[in-house]
């Protein structure tokens, strides 16, 4: 029987905000329900982040910290869709995170299909639209820009709001979750699978840049209320300006932002749910390594949740942004299993090639 493997990557999955990873009240369901279908693994670290290095050492198990930085795929770099190459083997990478689709940097090499999804934050494809159905001054506290012009300069200021201003243009027109960019790639993957030949092996990448900001979630979309912080009465901040939180957010608007970002965790979730409930349609979790994976976390404010800062910026080694969720199931794994010992992102590689058979 052919042997397959699906990882699905979500880009700045903070650990502790899966309810299977000691969470009591954030919602993900589906998360959960693989961990208790799988293993889970307790004590995960990326190896190299942010984006780049970390997918550097997923896709080719080598250590990318103090080697390689944010760089391009090498002729000395093999991947897992090298060694698939020329085997009987469908690969197929789907994907909306834009830093994958870098000039010159070659991380879709070696794949049969890719699909990408345009749009994302750091993708200016909407750049030259109209903003016409939204404001950009609606989702930003303007006593917040005021005080992070004066701490970071007018130009972070600038730079912020210009990418919030192409952000919206594309979200003016966005009525449901299934505009968002996750529900797109994980369709997308549901439609890939209908199409694979059962009788040959296939290796599936998916990667979803949810939940990495900015944190749009379906209440900001619909115009209601957080589901996590019903009672907050300012204005939603999804691109929240990267740095020191203080003097610029008070602890009501970081909390928020955090809630905004637990929202779009559980949508994230609901999305892996209808991953998952295809598989099982599908008769394929008898023959299926699934895996899912992030890059890093987020720093998201004050103390354990930030160690005072906003988003992805040095120092690196803080628990929030450096410690990530793994979980794994396949046939002949028994269930339910935590596992305590150290594992890292650049085990992911040889974890599948052994499971395919491949290798050097």
């Amino acid at each position: 029987m052919p042997k397959n493997t699906i990882v699905i990557m979500f880009d700045s999955l903070q650990f502790n905000y899966l309810g299977c990873y000691g969470n009591k009240w954030i919602k993900t369901p589906n998360m959960d329900r693989l961990a208790r279908e799988g293993v889970l693994f307790e004590n995960c670290y990326t190896e190299g982040l942010p984006t780049v290095p970390c997918r550097r050492a997923m896709h080719t198990g080598r250590y990318t910290l103090q080697k390689a930085g944010w760089v391009p795929l090498s002729e000395e770099d093999t991947t897992i869709a090298d060694l698939c190459w020329g085997r009987p083997i469908q690969t197929a990478l789907i994907f909306d995170c834009p830093n994958y689709r870098l000039p010159k940097f070659g991380y879709t090499r070696g794949f049969d299909k890719v699909w990408f999804t345009r749009g994302h934050e750091a993708d200016n494809y909407y750049e030259y639209d109209p903003l016409i159905n939204l404001k950009i001054e609606d989702f930003v506290e303007e006593e917040c820009a005021k005080a992070y012009a004066e701490k970071m300069g007018e130009g972070a200021l600038k730079g912020n709001l210009a990418e919030l201003g192409i952000f919206l243009k594309q979200r003016q027109y966005w009525r449901s979750k299934e505009d968002h960019f996750v529900a797109k790639t994980v369709g997308a993957a549901v439609n890939y699978l209908n199409t694979v030949d059962r009788e040959k092996s296939f290796f599936l990448w998916i990667d979803s840049f949810d939940p990495h900001e900015p944190w749009y979630p379906p209440s900001v979309t619909e115009g209601k209320p957080c589901p996590y912080d019903p009672d907050y009465k300012g204005k939603p901040q999804p691109y929240p300006c990267e740095g020191p939180v203080d003097g610029v957010f008070t602890e009501e608007q970081l909390h928020h932002i955090r809630m905004l970002y637990a929202e779009t965790v559980t949508l994230c979730d609901e999305f892996l749910g209808r991953l998952m409930d295809q598989v099982k349609e599908m008769g394929l979790e008898n023959d299926t390594l699934f895996m899912l994976v992030s890059d890093h976390g987020e720093h998201l404010g004050n103390g354990e949740h930030g160690h005072g800062i906003m988003t992805k910026v040095r120092p690196w080694p803080y628990e929030e942004l450096a410690h990530t969720p793994m979980l794994l199931r396949a046939p002949g794994i028994k269930p339910g299993q935590r596992i305590k010992s150290f594992v890292q992102s650049c085990d992911v590689a040889p974890t599948v090639c052994e499971w395919l058979g491949i290798g050097i």
